[in-house]
């Protein structure tokens, strides 16, 4: 649990670098999750590139698209075998358009370009589980390796982990009354962080034993 929260601020905390050699600069935690892949995972990786060339307004979407195959490669050899990167570029109107809207991708119009450019990512297991990147946001760049290593790891681990929270803190929130919904108060942002992740199971003061099944315990209090 901890470790998780570790990783994801190194990761995070870390913009993605490309090196003099073409190569990215990757975090431990990236590297250590790709060095341990259980499952067999297979990326998609879908760009437009035919609506790209004819846009003149996809020169950022262009280099941006450079940048995410290359680090996509990178990702691909640390794995060792586990982790399979496909590349397709759905031209309008085909099948591989249909595929890509078929797994929650969706595409956006560019300036000076006629069709729908698509730009994201469908990861699936071998249990038939399904991660994607919708788009890629070039305004979220310094969070690409996060994203990217979030979404193997959230593969390679399908099952979530069971976590009994308790807390005399008013973390959970308190939904608004529907007649006025400034008077609602939304859970900490840890709470939510949390829930991504792992099954919360709040446990609630006085209950005399702790719910079935509890891989974690976490209690929280104010000083």
């Amino acid at each position: 649990f901890g470790v998780n929260f570790a990783f994801g601020k190194a990761v995070s905390s870390k913009s993605v670098d490309l090196t003099e050699e073409g190569l990215y600069t990757l975090s431990d935690g990236t590297k250590n999750i790709l060095g341990s892949l259980r499952d067999k995972i297979t990326l998609r990786f879908y760009f437009s590139k035919s609506v790209a060339a004819e846009a003149d307004g996809a020169q950022t979407a262009r280099s941006y698209a450079q940048r995410v195959e290359e680090l996509l490669e990178r990702y691909e050899t640390l794995a060792d075998g586990k982790l399979v990167v496909e590349l397709y570029d759905p031209e309008p109107f085909s099948e591989l358009e249909d595929e890509a809207v078929g797994y929650g991708l969706r595409g956006a119009r560019v300036p000076g370009g006629r069709d729908k450019l698509y730009f994201g990512l469908a990861g699936t297991n071998t249990t038939d589980g399904e991660e994607v990147i919708a788009f890629f946001d070039p305004q979220r760049e310094s969070f690409l390796e996060l994203d990217l290593t979030k979404l193997i790891y959230t593969l390679d681990h399908p099952e979530k982990p069971r976590v009994g929270m308790f807390s005399s803190l008013p973390m959970r929130g308190q939904p608004g009354n529907p007649s006025d919904p400034r008077s609602g108060r939304p859970a900490w942002m840890v709470v939510d962080q949390v829930s991504e992740r792992y099954e919360v199971e709040w446990i609630e003061r006085g209950d005399a034993s702790l719910p079935d099944g509890i891989d974690i315990l976490v209690g929280l209090h104010g000083l």
